[in-house]
């Protein structure tokens, strides 16, 4: 079983393709991700309900999250606000390695890639997204 296993399983990711953000509210690196992803969604029509966001719980008290988030929605993603979840520190460190942004492609709960913020690739995102390819 592989790490991701559980974490696709609990979240409804295990069936069919879904790309999952992991991502810190924190982070220029992840906001500068999350600009470039929402803007290739919007130019290339992406199904929202397959993407989703997981946020790194950065504060110290976690009801603080729910105000942080909707603040990076507004700044980073124009307003679009994704499914998201929102990670522990220590399973999301362990999830991603210390590594953020993360996009990860998932396909029936399996990982089939991972790009960085310098390495995404928005014709095979798109492609393993879209419907045709279903």
């Amino acid at each position: 079983m592989s790490k991701w296993e559980p974490y696709c399983e609990e979240y409804g990711w295990s069936d069919g393709r879904e790309l999952v953000m992991f991502v810190s509210p924190y982070c220029q690196y992840c906001g500068r991700c999350s600009k470039i992803m929402t803007s290739m969604i919007d130019r290339d029509t992406l199904p929202m309900e397959h993407i989703h966001m997981v946020f790194l719980e950065a504060t110290v008290e976690p009801e603080e999250m729910y105000d942080v988030i909707p603040q990076f929605f507004d700044v980073y993603t124009y307003g679009v606000e994704y499914d998201y979840r929102i990670m522990d520190g220590d399973y999301f460190l362990s999830m991603t390695n210390g590594m953020m942004p993360l996009v990860c492609l998932f396909e029936d709960g399996a990982l089939v890639k991972e790009y960085d913020l310098f390495s995404l690739d928005e014709a095979a995102i798109s492609s393993f997204l879209s419907e045709d390819e279903r």
